[in-house]
């Protein structure tokens, strides 16, 4: 018996029903077997429906009060440019009545997609253990570290950040001067 160098062994304690994935083909266990999941299209279509949405799903604790205001005149903004016959209607609706119109909110409960788009910063701690930020992160031509910004909530007003003013506005730290392109600071 001939025994390679590297070898790598791998134990599966798959439960019957859930997904694995090995080099982009998912399998399945069926019985005591292990198939691809592709053969079983009825297997396929009742674990795919069966999984839930989180972004939609309500945040108990969350209120009106823990979303951004500045956040819900873009959302509102953004409404209209979406649907341009509601703009006379949308400046009309009280936060409840736009939030419900928008599908942030379910019969006016806050769903987890409401604070990561319009939440206040410290609202995120609602969302434990999920982590809600954005990270920025500036490297070099040898995938060194340069920099770093992590943004949060509210999302919706992040959109209007370009890589530009990201580059810009953030400090190289230890640099005094970041040129873009260049992948090196002046003093």
């Amino acid at each position: 018996m001939k025994i390679e160098e590297k070898c790598s062994v791998t134990k599966s304690c798959q439960q019957d029903g859930d997904i694995t994935c090995f080099y982009g083909t998912a399998y399945i266990r069926v019985g005591s077997s292990r198939t691809t999941l592709v053969k079983h299209p009825d297997k396929e279509r009742a674990i795919w429906n069966r999984r839930t949405d989180w972004s939609s799903e309500i945040c108990e604790q969350a209120t009106l009060s823990d979303l951004d205001q500045d956040a819900m005149r873009k959302a509102r903004e953004q409404f209209k440019i979406k649907h341009p016959k509601k703009i006379s209607e949308v400046d009309t609706w009280d936060e409840q009545t736009f939030l419900n119109k928008a599908k942030l909110t379910i019969h006016g409960a806050i769903t987890n997609a409401a604070l990561i788009l319009l939440g206040k910063p410290e609202a995120s701690s609602l969302l434990s253990p999920a982590v809600v930020k954005i990270s920025w992160i500036l490297k070099d031509g040898l995938n060194r570290e340069l920099d770093y910004e992590h943004f949060g909530p509210p999302f919706i007003l992040l959109t209007e950040l370009s890589r530009k003013e990201v580059i810009t506005n953030i400090g190289y730290r230890g640099q005094s001067q970041w040129i873009p392109g260049n992948n090196r600071a002046s003093s």
